[in-house]
């Protein structure tokens, strides 16, 4: 996922397990935001006096339309 301080022209992307450290932040109150494929974005406030934060990314379900498959028998 891409998480970026909005304003800041500061990103990163998590790991595998959805940490991830923002280096250089500005010590200063902060929007963080955070998306990427098949989750719906999260935007938090970040105040100056915290250095962690938790961002919720609930799974889209995503509505395909239907396939129909045709096979023939072959000898």
């Amino acid at each position: 996922m891409l998480v970026e301080v909005l304003g800041a022209r500061l990103q990163t992307l998590t790991d595998s397990s959805g940490r991830f450290v923002l280096s250089g932040a500005p010590p200063r109150d902060l929007l963080i935001t955070a998306r990427g494929p098949a989750v719906r974005p999260d935007t938090v406030f970040l105040p100056s006096d915290r250095d962690t934060v938790t961002l919720y990314l609930p799974r889209l379900v995503l509505e395909l339309a239907p396939v129909e498959v045709r096979g023939e028998r072959v000898e």
